[in-house]
């Protein structure tokens, strides 16, 4: 059995919702109105736009604590192997599309009408979201610190 490293999870941990929760509360507080924004502060600092990325901060400063930069690189690394086989790259791919169309052929075959499509209407707009939501939604956010690290 492998040893538990409680000094690594508690920094991570530690950084993971100080930073998380650093920025979320103020924006709650500024969206509520029990704060006044102020004058000439960036929206983004208000908002908490970077606060879902706490568990990859986390992460990489545990890295860092207990192992230097080379336990940054190889956690890094970490994040870039993509081993699957072929049908799980392919379900990745094509069920969801498959799903939608096929919701979208049942509506028009049930009622005789076709839900208007954001995806048929801009068709080059779907994988250029799917790259945006896959690196920067969440999977790049919180992949490398509750997987990578906690886990």
């Amino acid at each position: 059995m492998r040893e538990v490293p409680l000094g690594r999870i508690s920094v991570f941990l530690a950084v993971t919702f100080l930073w998380s929760w650093g920025q979320w509360w103020p924006a709650v507080q500024f969206s509520s109105g029990a704060w006044q924004v102020p004058e000439g502060l960036p929206e983004f600092l208000v908002t908490g736009a970077f606060a879902a990325w706490g568990p990859l901060i986390g992460a990489l400063v545990a890295s860092f604590a207990y192992d230097g930069g080379q336990g940054v690189r190889r956690l890094l690394k970490r994040l870039v192997q993509w081993r699957f086989a072929g049908v799980c790259w392919a379900a990745a791919f094509l069920l969801l599309p498959v799903v939608i169309g096929g919701a979208w052929v049942v509506a028009g075959i049930i009622d005789g009408t076709r839900p208007a499509s954001e995806a048929l209407a801009n068709p080059v707009a779907v994988p250029i979201s799917f790259v945006f939501i896959l690196l920067l939604g969440g999977p790049l956010q919180e992949e490398a610190g509750w997987r990578g690290t906690l886990l």
